[in-house]
């Protein structure tokens, strides 16, 4: 595995319980780079001790705007690149299934998919909601169109490169991604969902968000990427 051909982003906003550990685990596959979204705390510190590289935003923006941020930065420099979050949820240790599957297996684009055994009922009943009405408007069955562990090559960047702002863009990405014929893999990953380390994720409001979001998409389209 060379380790300069890959780069893992992490956007990352008050991770400052989490990040350490997520950067030391994760850089035994590449090249980290954390997106410290405008952060309060010293995520952006803590991240550079543990051997990030690291970008930073003025202010808080949104989880989508900071992934761009970095996959912007990395599809310059690396051929492959692995998007996951922050906050401890996602196992480094899957990340050599994701890199196997786009040199070996040749996808282009791989998405995770969380084990339901564990997660929170409430987050497993929003989780089928979603998937369900994915599957309806688009006519395709995604396991797990909410899991921000996805791995692509950077040839394919510019055709599924996100406008979405905040939690949307894990369903951009998918809307992109089947728009232009991508070819993915979907693969079982390992998630932590009960735990005392803070979680930040789709609430109501959001969900809300994305299933019109997923209305507006397939009746008018997406638009063009912005550059």
């Amino acid at each position: 595995m060379n380790k300069l051909k890959t780069a893992i982003v992490i956007p990352a906003y008050n991770e400052n319980s989490t990040i350490s550990t997520v950067v030391k685990k994760a850089k035994k596959y590449g090249d980290v780079i954390v997106v410290d979204d405008g952060s309060s705390d010293n995520t952006e510190k803590l991240a550079e001790k543990s051997g990030a590289f690291v970008l930073s935003t003025v202010k808080n923006s949104g989880k989508g705007n900071a992934l761009r941020k970095g996959c912007d930065y990395a599809s310059k420099k690396y051929e492959i690149i692995i998007a996951m979050d922050a906050d401890g949820q996602h196992d480094a240790e899957d990340i050599p299934l994701f890199i196997e599957h786009l040199n070996e297996f040749d996808y282009d684009l791989v998405l995770g998919y969380r084990k339901e055994q564990g997660m929170y009922f409430y987050y497993k009943i929003g989780n089928y909601i979603l998937n369900l009405a994915f599957a309806i408007l688009y006519g395709r069955r995604i396991k797990d169109t909410q899991s921000g562990f996805r791995a692509f090559k950077s040839k394919i960047y510019p055709l599924i490169r996100w406008n979405a702002q905040k939690y949307d863009i894990e369903n951009e990405m998918l809307v992109r991604m089947l728009k232009n014929k991508i070819k993915y893999a979907q693969i079982s990953i390992i998630s932590i969902h009960h735990s005392e380390l803070k979680r930040k994720g789709t609430n109501l409001k959001d969900a809300v968000r994305l299933f019109f979001n997923l209305l507006k998409w397939r009746v008018f389209g997406l638009g063009e990427n912005e550059q």
